[in-house]
């Protein structure tokens, strides 16, 4: 399995994106660009761990209880590139998050990954666009402000990835709803 923990964009948000990335996939054809039905925000990714791995981020995920966690998304951007060139291997959405989703990702970055590491890295929250593919050219997406985008997420997944010639396949391998509070104001047992 190669796994990561993600929440899902609600349907709405999915759509206004994507109509948002059409023009841009025209005019960047060589980037590969995410299916808009894959566009989550990822908390952890964790590569190819077994069945206790994802027990232990189940068990995390069903003492979570922040309730459905507001978003608003209004910038692009890009992350350079790993092998240390000057190109950005990564384009990018981000905004402002619900801070719940901070702890949440703390508490799944003490899960070791495939290769028994902890993330110390601080938590940047993001949605994935694209990636560079075949692209050897710099791409200005930041100067496309999108959105703003807002709505409320109250699910997190966690999947495994199936990587194909045709790119990843995502399967569910389990959900977890955000509990947080009841409709009269208390909090979820």
């Amino acid at each position: 399995m190669r796994v990561f923990v993600a929440v899902p964009l609600p349907a709405e948000t999915v759509t206004a994106i994507g109509a948002w990335m059409e023009p841009l996939k025209r005019e960047y054809g060589d980037l590969r660009w995410v299916r808009k039905q894959q566009l989550h925000l990822t908390l952890r990714f964790l590569g190819d761990v077994d069945g206790q791995t994802v027990a232990r981020v189940g068990r995390i995920l069903d003492r979570a209880s922040p309730g459905p966690v507001s978003f608003s998304i209004d910038r692009a951007g890009s992350f350079g590139g790993r092998d240390g060139g000057s190109l950005p291997s990564v384009y990018w959405l981000s905004g402002c998050f619900d801070p719940a989703l901070d702890g949440l990702a703390a508490a799944l970055r003490a899960v070791p990954d495939d290769r028994g590491r902890v993330d110390t890295r601080p938590f940047r929250p993001h949605i994935t666009i694209a990636r560079r593919g075949r692209c050897r050219r710099s791409v200005p997406i930041g100067q496309t402000p999108p959105g703003p985008w807002t709505g409320r997420m109250d699910r997190v997944l966690v999947y495994n990835s199936n990587l194909t010639p045709a790119g990843p396949e995502y399967d569910v391998l389990e959900s977890h709803m955000l509990a947080g509070a009841d409709r009269n104001g208390e909090q979820d047992d």
